[in-house]
């Protein structure tokens, strides 16, 4: 509810054009999102099995996998996404700045929600809880507040600022992985198809 109201507060201090156009970039890339196959499920429930059974290997193998595909996925996504907007294939236009601005917030946003699936697949459940919680009470508030001094890209500013928060508050509350790039298509796919850790 309380998110709700601040939605109404943001789109009138942005006005009709602004909003529109936000909401518009957002939606190309939550549509381009669907692109991660699946991949935050299956990291969730691999690492979840592989906590279970005590296998240190499936564990480091799942984000590493996980971890380098949604690189490549996304990549590819935001080529499109800059191609589209280098070649004006769209009708709906933002700033350079701007556009980067929305770049960065996604990709934080990427990069937190698979902190968070690691997180809850490690089983660090209370402190995911309370960081959606925190989240869903301080976002409303940061947003309006940015909005009114910098329009549309303070929407964008906010969106980063709650990234950067929520991933130090899950490095204070112990979450530690670490992570090499690695590729490999067979895994990938017994990765998304079966349901035992690699």
């Amino acid at each position: 509810m309380f998110g709700f109201a601040a939605s109404i507060v943001v789109a009138r201090e942005l006005g009709a054009t602004n909003f529109a156009t936000y909401a518009l970039w957002l939606l190309l890339l939550e549509m381009l999102g669907y692109a991660n196959l699946g991949l935050p499920t299956v990291l969730f429930r691999n690492l979840s099995m592989a906590s279970k059974s005590g296998v240190e290997q499936g564990q480091q193998t799942t984000i590493n996998l996980a971890i380098s595909t949604s690189i490549l996925l996304n990549l590819f996504c935001f080529s499109i996404m800059f191609f589209a907007y280098r070649w004006d294939m769209l009708p709906i236009s933002l700033s350079a700045v701007e556009f980067a601005l929305l770049l960065l917030a996604r990709s934080m946003s990427v990069y937190l929600a698979i902190n968070k699936d690691i997180a809850k697949g490690k089983g660090l459940v209370i402190s995911t809880a309370w960081l959606e919680a925190t989240n869903a009470t301080f976002m409303p508030v940061l947003n309006i507040a940015l909005v009114v001094y910098f329009n549309l890209i303070g929407v964008m500013v906010a969106n980063i600022i709650m990234s950067l928060l929520s991933l130090a508050s899950l490095k204070m509350n112990k979450l530690s992985y670490s992570w090499n790039f690695e590729f490999d298509y067979i895994k990938i796919k017994a990765l998304l198809k079966i349901s035992v850790p690699l």
